[in-house]
């Protein structure tokens, strides 16, 4: 059978690539040593000062240089990392933040540590330009630091000049001395891929669903806590149960994994049903990296009757092959009452906080890489008792960790907020005014930006347990807190001051003065996200759903561009006897691959060709599949799922033999103009006959 090794169909053709271009420039203001703009976050003294310069490209922006000034006379600052922020372009002013990337010092960072001046940034998720905007590249100390960006353009500035904001205020025109104005551009390049065809727009609030599936063998599952670290690599844990509450009901720690593709299960430890069958529930998930991940949570014994009797906290470590309880855990055969634990914080490999509940005092954990230590606190109230909810920090010695005061579960509470500090080695009380005077407060998560920029957000219970609380946020600047309106949802993702995320059954977004809701979950009954991770137009979040009347896992990601897929379209075996499944996603600037096969031999012979299509329209009728007179089993009618007459291509023909799926790889172009582009795409498979079988389809989406 002689069939040529490929035919390309008109237009998408330009997904076929055999290499990946290098990054282009995209955008280059020259510099000038005439004049420079600070643009740096500094946490001692506390010094805020944020510089933005306007642009006007269409493609994707992947990394960017700045040119700048710094101190040759001092010591070596510590740079902790660089917030990219991009903006709208209204007319010429500075519109709403569209996108924002904190990059840590790391490979992403390139500068001189001896004198930290010109910088090279590359953004952790691409940019993906639609014309004019701003950006603003702000450097970021430990301590103190002098940075200041070259002028560019100097009083011939292209698009707008440079404007400055000091603690995210009011943008400005910079000043140079007192009296004079600095009319110019700021000096930086733009590197990446140009668009070649119409630009794409980013979606970054709406949410598509990620299936996430229940364990086989379990009746129901929840997903309680996230930990995001790349768009292809983030951690779920929760718990799996089955059984009924009289003897046989048991719980299993649950740890998800998403891989870019799909969440799978990994196994985790948990304890051994038996005569005294267990309840085990994951909480919270922190990583210091992908091969350095920590879980936490709590177990339970059950008796017999379905009494279950005292918890104990619990934690476990992915080391990049397995999850394993460490030998010297000190938490699980303690005897502490009611333990469990709730947040972590994984500053480095030697360096973990744990924090949750455990007798009267709650739980606090250190792990040093070798052993654990106890951490006592001071109570904050005749109650005598306190449990604690969530811990942040961005060092050792900047640990934050908050609470509540009470029975955990019961009343009554305290009226003062529990927020401990770590400082000089010792933890200390920094409580702030009650929101509402005379209510109890619990503090269930905080997020440390700085040294000097912290927000905790809780909620507040009238006396005697009354129907009312109100949620609320507050801001620690250094010296003093100040109290700003309550969170509408409880999962909380928090990437600036002005960039926060909560979820529940509704996603909404805080951008510094006002909450607003983005999306609304559309899934089964009782969807809610417990938890949300990630970056802007890079957000996953996991919780819960309610399906044939069982808990189940839930996940979904907002629904972008930026984001390649493929999701499998199935029918009638009769229709479609042959199957095709992909082995590769279809990113830009990589290799899609996918498998054919004829399990079933549908065409009757041990060997055959195989060949697939794409074009970028389903079959008329979508998403039903076209019923045409052949393709199916025995030679019947076959199901089409893409339209022939679409643009498209037809890739080269290799070889089948039973047993062996026979595997089709096609490159794909890192152009811009790809991303979020949709194709249908399906397989044949060709008989000595020369009779055609049809594979299943395959609804795909090009992106990163």
């Amino acid at each position: 059978m002689n069939i040529p090794r490929r035919l390309q169909l008109p237009l998408l053709a330009s997904i076929a690539s055999a290499t990946l271009p290098a990054q282009q420039l995209l955008w280059d203001n020259p510099t000038a040593y005439q004049a420079q703009v600070a643009s740096v976050h500094w946490t001692t003294p506390a010094n805020d000062v944020e510089a933005a310069d306007d642009f006007d490209v269409t493609g994707l922006v992947t990394r960017i240089d700045v040119d700048a000034d710094g101190c040759l006379q001092c010591l070596p600052p510590t740079v902790s990392g660089v917030r990219v922020r991009f903006h709208q372009w209204n007319a010429g002013a500075i519109g709403p933040e569209v996108w924002s990337a904190f990059v840590p010092a790391g490979p992403n960072l390139a500068y001189d540590a001896e004198v930290p001046r010109a910088i090279s940034v590359t953004l952790p998720v691409p940019f993906q330009a639609t014309g004019r905007h701003f950006v603003s590249v702000q450097l970021h100390f430990a301590d103190a630091g002098y940075w200041n960006i070259w002028a560019s353009n100097v009083d011939a500035p292209s698009l707008s000049p440079a404007i400055v904001r000091t603690n995210g205020g009011a943008w400005s025109p910079p000043t140079i001395v007192p009296s004079q104005t600095l009319y110019a551009d700021l000096s930086f390049r733009l590197f990446g891929q140009p668009a070649t065809g119409p630009a794409q727009p980013v979606a970054c609030t709406t949410w598509s669903r990620l299936p996430a599936p229940r364990p086989d063998g379990f009746l129901g599952a929840t997903l309680r806590d996230l930990e995001v670290l790349a768009v292809d690599d983030a951690w779920a844990v929760g718990y799996a149960e089955r059984g009924q509450y009289q003897n046989t009901y048991e719980q299993q720690s649950l740890v998800m994994h998403w891989d870019g593709e799909r969440w799978s299960r990994v196994a985790s430890p948990s304890p051994t049903a038996g005569a005294l069958l267990a309840r085990c529930q994951l909480t919270t998930v922190a990583a210091v990296g992908p091969n350095d991940v920590w879980a936490g949570g709590t177990r339970e014994a059950i008796v017999a009757g379905g009494f279950g009797t005292a918890q104990h906290a619990m934690a476990m470590h992915w080391d990049g092959q397995s999850w394993t309880v460490p030998a010297n855990l000190p938490l699980l055969t303690s005897g502490i009452a009611a333990g469990t634990v709730q947040g972590i914080a994984a500053i480095a490999a030697d360096d973990v906080w744990f924090a949750g509940t455990a007798g009267t005092n709650g739980l606090l954990l250190h792990w040093d890489g070798g052993s654990f230590a106890t951490h006592g606190l001071p109570l904050v109230s005749s109650s005598n008792h306190q449990f604690l909810y969530a811990i942040d920090a961005t060092s050792s010695n900047d640990v934050w960790v908050v609470g509540g005061a009470g029975v955990p579960g019961n009343l009554p509470g305290s009226t003062v907020p529990v927020v401990f500090r770590r400082s000089g080695g010792q933890f200390v009380h920094t409580p702030f005014p009650s929101p509402v005077p005379g209510h109890w407060i619990d503090v269930y998560s905080v997020r440390v930006f700085a040294t000097n920029d912290v927000m905790v957000f809780g909620v507040t219970t009238p006396p005697g347990g009354l129907p009312g609380g109100t949620t609320f946020m507050a801001r620690w600047n250094g010296s003093t807190w100040t109290m700003l309106p309550g969170v509408p949802a409880g999962a909380i993702a928090a990437f600036a001051p002005d960039d926060i995320w909560a979820a529940g059954r509704t996603v909404w977004h805080w951008n510094g003065s006002v909450w607003t809701a983005v999306h609304t979950l559309q899934s089964g009954d009782g969807t809610i996200l417990e938890a949300i991770d990630g970056a802007p137009c890079a957000m996953f979040g996991v919780g819960g759903e309610t399906l044939l009347g069982r808990p189940a896992p839930f996940a979904a990601r907002i629904d972008s561009p930026l984001f390649a897929r493929a999701a499998p379209i199935l029918a009638e075996p009769a229709f479609a006897p042959a199957s095709m499944r992909h082995t590769t996603l279809p990113r830009l600037g990589s290799t899609f691959g996918v498998a054919i096969d004829d399990p079933i031999g549908a065409c009757g012979a041990p060997s055959a060709w195989t060949l697939w299509l794409a074009t970028v329209a389903p079959a008329p009728g979508w998403p039903q599949p076209a019923i045409v007179p052949f393709g199916g089993a025995g030679g019947g009618t076959g199901a089409l799922f893409l339209d022939p007459t679409a643009p498209g291509i037809v890739s080269g023909v290799e070889a089948w033999s039973a047993g062996q799926p026979a595997q089709h790889t096609l490159a794909v172009s890192a152009s811009p103009a790809l991303l979020g582009v949709r194709a249908w795409a399906q397989g044949l498979v060709l008989g000595v006959g020369g009779a055609a079988v049809f594979t299943n389809g395959i609804d795909l989406q090009f992106g990163l």
